[in-house]
């Protein structure tokens, strides 16, 4: 059945007891701190002689943030503004979350990371990124943010995400022992490891747990790309004492999607014992 948005924020003046979270899951408070020093990395000498600090920069923000954010990128600003606002006009009309296939197109050049990992160049191309998910999320005005949430904590399975957020503050990540927002930084992408980056990196690289807050007075619409190998894809990490053992993608993601999306289990069940 379709629900127009209109309808829904017009009658609602308090949360459904449906969409109300666990006590202990619920942000508990509106207001948070804000991650004032995450890394922004400018792409634009990514090709020449900047390649090496870009490298580093890179290799900090996954070791010491386990995220950061790009600017020049490549990605025309015409075109993100012009997809956001195809997206809002799209939600604007209908309450729905739509997920699709998109055309492989990176802003992240992996050549940055296969180099700083001591890969070589390529390591990251063919059926480590051969999926590419693009999902769009809307999460309308909420009458008490503080009792729910846009997205619930997790770290992502995949290889990596690149996420292009709208001015409405919400994306969060636990950093310092406390959750703190990550303010919208204009014609930027927010860049997240994912898991298998971290198995990849022999544990160097860290995926954080992120989740979404609400807005309690205005709509906020996000567009994510996120990277996965293939299913059949087996992965490991190329060192010669590899924390994890090998395994393939499928064999990972149904390991933690059957148990509560659980990195910490997941990423214990496939660790070498020997």
């Amino acid at each position: 059945m379709e629900v127009l948005m209109s309808n829904w924020s017009n009658v609602v003046q308090s949360l459904p007891e449906k969409y109300v979270f666990p006590p202990e899951k619920r942000p508990g408070k509106d207001v948070f701190p804000v991650v004032n020093d995450v890394p922004v990395i400018d792409l634009e000498t990514a090709e020449g002689h900047g390649r090496g600090e870009i490298v580093h920069q890179i290799l900090h923000a996954c070791q010491q943030f386990g995220f950061f954010q790009v600017i020049n990128h490549g990605v025309p600003i015409s075109l993100m503004d012009d997809t956001m606002n195809v997206l809002k006009e799209f939600f604007g009309k209908l309450l729905v979350r739509i997920q699709l296939k998109w055309v492989r197109s990176y802003c992240l050049d992996f050549g940055c990371i296969s180099e700083g990992l001591g890969l070589k160049l390529g390591y990251f191309d063919g059926e480590l990124s051969k999926i590419q998910l693009l999902s769009v999320n809307h999460h309308i005005p909420c009458p008490n943010p503080s009792l729910t949430l846009g997205m619930p904590e997790h770290c992502d399975p995949n290889l990596i995400s690149m996420l292009q957020q709208c001015p409405i503050p919400g994306l969060q990540v636990f950093h310092q022992g406390q959750w703190m927002n990550v303010d919208p930084m204009p014609n930027a992408f927010v860049v997240i490891p994912g898991l298998q980056l971290k198995v990849i990196s022999n544990g160097k690289f860290s995926s954080p747990i992120h989740r979404v807050m609400t807005h309690p007075k205005e709509g906020r619409t996000t567009m994510g790309t996120f990277l996965i190998p293939s299913h059949g894809m087996l992965i490991h990490p190329p060192h010669h004492d590899p924390l994890y053992r090998a395994f393939t993608y499928q064999e990972f993601f149904t390991t933690f999607t059957k148990n509560n999306c659980d990195a910490d289990f997941a990423l214990e069940y496939f660790k070498n014992k020997t």
